[in-house]
């Protein structure tokens, strides 16, 4: 094997799909959140990343001129799960 093929070999096996963040042993997932603030703004989602234990938001939408402009939005994905459990706990009594 030469070495260009090795090279190559390496990269392609170490570009496994993109693992979520970690933060205390659980996942952080920024769909929800993501789904969320674009439905909150009536935009169209840009970007999305996790950074601090928080998700990233980038997010276009019309502003008041017809033009578009960019609004970035920082959320907390675990408080939004929590308030959702507690929504669905108040429901199932």
């Amino acid at each position: 094997m030469t070495i260009l093929a090795a090279a190559t070999f390496l990269t392609v096996a170490r570009a496994q799909t993109a693992t979520p963040l970690m933060i205390s042993d659980h996942a952080l997932d920024c769909g929800a959140a993501a789904d969320k603030a674009v439905a909150a703004t009536n935009g169209h989602l840009l970007s999305v990343r996790p950074s601090a234990g928080e998700c990233v938001i980038s997010i276009l939408r019309r502003g008041d001129s017809g033009r578009p402009h960019k609004v970035i939005i920082r959320v907390d994905p675990r408080a939004s799960a929590r308030d959702a459990d507690r929504k669905g706990a108040r429901r199932s009594r």
